[in-house]
């Protein structure tokens, strides 16, 4: 019983790894045009991110977008 409990333990984690080690940490200035994909996915804002005027970020459906305490997202341009 206790392998079984072990085994299920280490797959789950290994899923739970699978996922944070995929994610995309930014943060700061975009003065150029950019999308965020879902092969990004989750994007971590890091430090606050500010889009500029004349600046599109494009944040296709299905991303996921986490905030780290003390951060925003900014858009002067287009979101």
């Amino acid at each position: 019983m206790k392998v079984k409990c072990l085994l299920i333990s280490i797959v789950l984690l290994s899923f739970l790894l699978a996922s944070f080690s995929n994610a995309k940490d930014v943060g700061g200035n975009i003065n150029l045009d950019t999308a965020w994909t879902k092969a990004d996915s989750p994007i971590v804002i890091r430090f606050s991110v500010v889009v500029f005027d004349g600046v599109t970020l494009t944040i296709e459906p299905g991303v996921e977008v986490r905030f780290k305490s003390g951060t925003s997202l900014l858009v002067s341009g287009a979101l």
